[in-house]
């Protein structure tokens, strides 16, 4: 009885939760319906920044589809500011700047300021506290390339190194006797590192330092430039510890100290009479035409973990609530078969994950090339693994110079709980079987006839992968094995080793598809996103239908937290896969400091 009175509670949260969830979104739906008010001559645009934006808008079904619809969207801003540039309307930009958006997204968002600034509009930034968080550094990375940085009375301003920390689980496991028993290939491949190791390794050591001190300098000549000030200045401020908001004036870190609304006023003033503020995202929908002709550039997004892709696979059209691996091999077939499509920008923001789907997802890029599509990668703040897998084979790789790429490896292995359960009183027992039948088991270690295939079976993928890079690359095969060993590189170190054509963000990318499809200057690019989002209704109706994968919604947004929460669901997630399965993925490279 009492379990049925909870089974029906939970049932009844449920139905409460998805009702509200329907009219959240309805009720969203109705509001964007409003007519606008018109923009004005004057208009001075807002924008916070909370932290990471969204990449893409949601292709699947669940609570992801309907809780991110609104949600603020990388190229959707960039894309309004680019637009806000050449309209004679918008005067200038005020920014709030709350938390950072990622050191790769952020310069995007410079990128996108700059431009503005050159075309004779003004930026202003502010925050209440510049470095009481690890987003300091990205808080202040962005101010800076604005006009003027602003900061409260009460807040502080600190800029510091980067460094990385990570959490290991070696001794947690063996207090619950739990054996970790993995392999990898090759030494810099330091993801299960996290389940057998105490510490950073000597490999892992030298690679995060490595990333480190190449992200520590961008941030500093980035910021040097900004501020018309020599880099060892910079560097002599990293080193200073908080500053109070009178001595970042001093400094010269900052231009005024005030608040939030003086800063609006101050905006208002220096764009003129009549002035009206608009937030950015709303100036981007009222403004920013889709444009309904035919697409000449296809855009495609891989976004967070790369699943196996399961169910038919070369559909160009039918149901557009698919899972990830899923939704991009679509989005490739759906493109295919537009005439009018000449370039696909695939946009991957993804640490790898299967190799199978990796591979998958691949296998359409090979295809579209050879319908005659050029396939130009756009990197987001990470593309590494099998990240890198889906992209080695585009025509060009376009990154920002601090995102995270290469990882050319692959892991396999398992955790034996055997023991653990036996302290527990748990048994098992098994009928009789080949010397393979129990490999996958979690109750036992690998015999020695099973660690010798699953080390065969790593090097085939490993040596696999180097071929790949080395045949999209153009590349020799040995330089390739020099680069890869499963190390990071920074977009900067990847374009410096041959991994990445060109350093710049999604603009940059589509600029050069243009370029290597032949597209006539005259011709406007129209893009359109494959497969198409759903919209926020449709979203709702498919969670009211109970099409939707919640519980796989819930553990990515585990995974996704900030924090030592987030380090710690990111370095569980392997206890909840499928035994034995061989990934492509990145390290967690733990917070950013």
């Amino acid at each position: 009885m009492r379990f049925l009175i909870r089974a029906l509670a939970v049932v009844g949260l449920l139905f409460i939760v998805i009702i509200a969830v329907a009219i959240y979104g309805v009720s969203r739906l109705n509001v964007a319906s409003h007519t606008p008010a018109p923009i004005k001559n004057g208009t001075v645009l807002t924008l916070t920044i909370e932290g990471p934006f969204v990449e893409e808008s949601p292709t699947r079904r669940g609570l992801t589809s309907v809780l991110t619809g609104h949600a603020k969207k990388l190229r959707e801003i960039v894309e309004g500011i680019d637009h806000a540039a050449s309209d004679g309307r918008v005067k200038g930009l005020a920014l709030k700047l709350d938390a950072s958006a990622g050191m790769a997204q952020t310069q995007e968002l410079r990128a996108a300021i700059k431009r503005f600034r050159a075309a004779g509009k003004f930026v202003y930034a502010f925050a209440d506290d510049y470095g009481e968080s690890a987003s300091g550094n990205g808080q202040y990375y962005l101010a800076a390339a604005c006009d003027q940085i602003w900061l409260q009375p009460t807040g502080q301003a600190m800029l510091t190194d980067i460094a990385f920390e990570a959490p290991f689980l070696k001794d947690a496991f063996a207090k619950i006797d739990v054996e970790p028993e993995f392999v990898k290939r090759a030494e810099f491949k330091t993801a299960p590192e996290t389940y057998t190791e105490r510490g950073y390794t000597t490999p892992a050591r030298e690679m995060m330092e490595s990333l480190a001190n190449d992200l520590t300098l961008q941030l500093v000549t980035d910021i040097a430039a900004s501020r018309g000030r020599t880099p060892d200045e910079v560097r002599s401020l990293l080193a200073h510890g908080p500053l109070t908001a009178d001595e970042a004036l001093q400094a010269k870190l900052i231009d005024h100290v005030g608040y939030a609304d003086e800063v609006v006023a101050a905006a208002k003033k220096a764009a003129g009479s009549d002035v009206r503020t608009i937030a950015l995202p709303k100036y981007y929908s009222q403004t920013v035409d889709d444009k309904h002709d035919d697409p000449n550039i296809a855009l495609i997004y891989a976004v967070g973990e790369i699943d196996r892709v399961g169910g038919p696979i070369d559909s160009a059209s039918g149901d557009r609530n698919l899972d990830n691996g899923n939704a991009v091999v679509q989005g490739f077939s759906q493109a295919m078969t537009k005439p009018s499509v000449k370039a696909i920008v695939f946009r991957v923001d993804s640490p790898g994950g299967s190799v199978t789907g990796s591979e998958s997802i691949r296998r359409m890029v090979l295809r579209a090339k050879q319908a005659g599509k050029k396939v130009v990668v756009s990197m987001g703040s990470v593309a590494a693994s099998g990240g890198y897998w889906i992209s080695a084979n585009a025509d060009k790789i376009v990154a920002d110079p601090a995102t995270l790429t290469g990882s050319i490896g692959v892991y396999s292995g398992k955790f034996v709980m055997g023991k653990g359960l036996a302290n527990l009183g748990v048994t098992t027992d098994r009928t009789a079987g080949g010397p393979f039948t129990a490999m996958d088991s979690p109750f036992t270690p690998f015999t020695p006839e099973q660690s010798q295939k699953l080390n065969s079976g790593v090097d085939t993928i490993y040596n696999g992968f180097v071929s790949i890079v080395a045949e999209g690359r153009k590349m020799p095969a040995g330089t390739v094995a020099e680069s890869a060993k499963g190390r990071v590189w920074s977009g900067q170190q990847a374009k410096q080793i041959g991994l990445v054509d060109s350093l710049g963000g999604l603009q940059d990318a589509i600029r050069v598809a243009r370029e290597v499809a032949g597209i006539l200057a005259d011709q406007p690019s129209v893009i359109r996103m494959y497969p198409e989002p759903l919209s926020q209704l449709e979203a709702v109706m498919a969670l009211l239908r109970g099409d939707a994968d919640v519980k796989s919604d819930i553990g990515s947004a585990l995974t996704e937290l900030d924090g030592p929460a987030g380090m710690a669901m990111r370095a569980l997630t392997p206890l909840f896969r499928d035994p034995r399965s061989n990934l492509a993925r990145m390290p967690d490279i733990g917070a950013v400091r």
